[in-house]
């Protein structure tokens, strides 16, 4: 048994919510974090909002200074112990696209899962953000991690940032749309306090695997939720296989995506704020977490089962200016 499981902890109650202390873990050499974070994008004024949410998505995509669910994990939670493993290959360091762990906030363990980018370095010493596209292999290690959580009455957290599953024929040939059902439904039975984080982007089927509508859901409030990433949906709308930046930058703000507008059409809970810094954004994170579960420990399994299918019933087409869905 992992020392962090150990049986018969006290509850995670408002009276002993833990003071956040991230130095436990920000000297981790295997940390993603530098004291030179790229700060949040300020445009001038003249800016098209379309231009401004497509520099928004390429750094939410592509920034490898962006906090990274490894990274999270080791800020927002203490005793982390990870159940993965990474490598390095031609200047390049493998994740697996999902990654798991145990960690806890005071004395309560939780399971978290989450999307995981790999990096490579350089010739110049810059390195390079390579997103996350979880496959078959990926989404059969989710559910494993599930069932093991499952078992020991963990409490799950996700954290979501991919443009969606791999998007080659090979993997649909090998099962990807079942497997992405597979993990949607094994998401939304987990039979404990479930909550999801949506910290870069939310892309198409794939995010949504990792994103379930548990009973909690929140965005980090410079990420974005798309049905399909934009090119592609960009694609779709026109009709054309390769659209050019000038029709993605027209299509973006039809689509939705903020962490404000996803809160303004009732799919998330909350909006958690986003600092330069990113300790207080693993601050920010780190509460909002511990208050969702205080909140929501008080329900037994059946009522958060029901809550869930409840919620998962209300999600339908947005009336339009014609009356119709």
């Amino acid at each position: 048994m992992l020392n962090v499981l150990k049986p018969n902890h006290p509850k995670l109650t408002k009276d002993n919510l833990p003071d956040f202390k991230a130095g436990l873990s920000v000297h981790d050499d295997t940390i993603k974090i530098t004291a030179e974070t790229e700060e949040i994008e300020v445009f001038p004024a003249e800016t098209s909002l379309g231009e401004k949410l497509f520099r928004q998505y390429e750094s939410l995509a592509y920034d490898p200074q962006r906090l990274d669910t490894q990274t999270l994990t080791k800020l927002v939670f203490s005793d982390v112990v990870e159940l993965y493993d990474s490598h390095v290959l031609n200047e390049v360091q493998y994740f697996p696209a999902i990654v798991a762990a145990v960690g806890k906030i005071g004395p309560q363990p939780f399971l978290i899962i989450g999307n995981q980018p790999s990096y490579q370095t350089l010739s110049d010493g810059s390195v390079r953000k390579i997103p996350s596209s979880p496959e078959v292999k990926d989404f059969e290690y989710m559910q494993r991690m599930l069932e093991f959580g499952g078992r020991l009455g963990l409490p799950v957290v996700f954290f979501t940032d991919t443009l969606g599953a791999k998007p080659t024929l090979e993997a649909e040939k090998q099962g990807q749309s079942r497997a992405i059902h597979d993990s949607i439904a094994a998401g939304i039975e987990y039979p404990n306090l479930e909550f999801s984080i949506v910290t870069g982007v939310l892309g198409s089927g794939g995010g949504l695997a990792t994103t379930p509508t548990g009973d909690y859901i929140a965005m980090l409030d410079y990420a974005m939720a798309f049905v399909s990433e934009p090119t592609s949906q960009t694609a779709i709308l026109n009709n054309k296989a390769n659209p050019t930046r000038e029709e993605i930058i027209e299509s973006l703000p039809g689509m939705r995506a903020t962490a404000s507008d996803q809160l303004e059409l009732g799919l998330i809970d909350a909006v958690i704020e986003e600092s330069d810094d990113p300790i207080e954004t693993a601050k920010n994170v780190h509460l909002a977490i511990a208050n969702a579960f205080i909140k929501n420990d008080k329900f037994l399994k059946w009522r958060l089962l029901h809550r869930r299918n409840k919620r998962n019933r209300r999600l339908k087409g947005l009336e339009v200016e014609n009356g119709h869905d």
